[in-house]
């Protein structure tokens, strides 16, 4: 689902035989320039709200039994994805998938399974602690010559995210300061963001 290596998990990104480990794409993102692998691999990359509506997608052409716990992780994945499928990413093949899914899976009550999921992460999300609030899902741009730093969360209630909002501004200039850090131990403030958001 990250084909982009900004968002690969660590093990992969830092691995150096990276490109000789991967053996298929599966992703719902666009193809990253620095996307490599020694071999051919199979790749299906579609403009779908969720990687997770590819793949039962993929179930349902092979003409595979999906069993129950997968048709059940499967549909709150694309749930999570697609913010209940209210995202502008949400597309038809999701909306479907969810209902085929919810069959599938035995789920009678896709809004309460989404509101109880959404709650959940707010939770959890806001019991990381603003340090990790900030560095969690946070990704940097530049757009003509400004660095900008944008940290997200999704969340479905904004006032437990707003009684921490304090610590979230000090963290956040703190991370505008970190970026400057380079490789070997040195500040270059050239380097730091001008703006960060979340």
């Amino acid at each position: 689902d990250h084909n982009e290596e900004k968002q690969m998990v660590e093990s992969l990104r830092t691995d150096p035989n990276r490109s000789k480990r991967i053996c298929g794409l599966i992703d719902h993102h666009c193809l990253s320039e620095s996307f490599s692998s020694e071999v051919p691999v199979f790749m299906d990359i579609r403009p779908w709200g969720s990687m997770s509506t590819i793949v039962a997608h993929s179930f349902i052409r092979s003409n595979r039994p999906m069993p129950k716990p997968i048709a059940r992780i499967l549909l709150a994945a694309i749930l999570s994805d697609t913010l209940n499928l209210r995202s502008v990413t949400a597309t038809t093949a999701d909306r479907m998938m969810v209902t085929l899914l919810s069959i599938l899976g035995e789920v009678d009550d896709i809004q309460g399974l989404a509101k109880g999921m959404f709650r959940a992460k707010t939770e959890w999300i806001v019991n990381l602690g603003a340090y990790e609030m900030t560095r969690g899902d946070q990704k940097d741009f530049t757009c003509n010559g400004w660095k900008l730093g944008i940290a997200v969360l999704e969340v479905t209630d904004v006032n437990p995210v707003l009684d921490v909002a304090d610590k979230l501004i000090l963290e956040l200039r703190i991370l505008k300061h970190e970026k400057g850090k380079t490789k070997d131990g040195v500040h270059d403030r050239r380097k730091e963001l001008d703006f960060s958001y979340i």
